[in-house]
């Protein structure tokens, strides 16, 4: 996974899920109406995964038109520690500073966020 502070130019929405949580199936497909007004605006999304199964990540994830990488070390990885991951989806929104703008549950929490933001 590249340096995240190199895709914050000039917004990171950066998103924890995993294939296998219903939440974050239903937040995929709300993901993938709002990735093109999003990315217009400026918001790069990179998406992380903690499946489990590289095999789910792979089936699940192959079609994402955005950057998907897969955390093998799941919840006990650096990322979700260092970001105090407690539930997936997840979605946080950096500037290009990499300080944290915005924590939303899911996308359609962030798309408000966001459209608040450009008014």
């Amino acid at each position: 996974m590249p340096l995240l502070s190199e895709k914050a130019k000039p917004h990171l929405i950066l998103i924890i899920g995993q294939s296998t949580c219903p939440a974050c199936q239903i937040d995929h497909y709300a993901l993938q109406r709002f990735y093109i007004p999003w990315k217009s605006k400026g918001y790069q999304i990179v998406y992380v995964s903690i499946d489990d199964n590289e095999e789910d990540y792979k089936l699940f994830y192959s079609n994402d038109t955005w950057e998907t990488y897969h955390n093998k070390k799941g919840w006990k990885s650096q990322l979700a520690k260092s970001l105090h991951l407690i539930a997936t989806p997840t979605l946080f929104c950096f500037n290009s500073n990499m300080e944290l703008l915005k924590e939303a549950e899911n996308a359609h929490q962030m798309h408000i966020w966001i459209e608040s933001q450009l008014q």
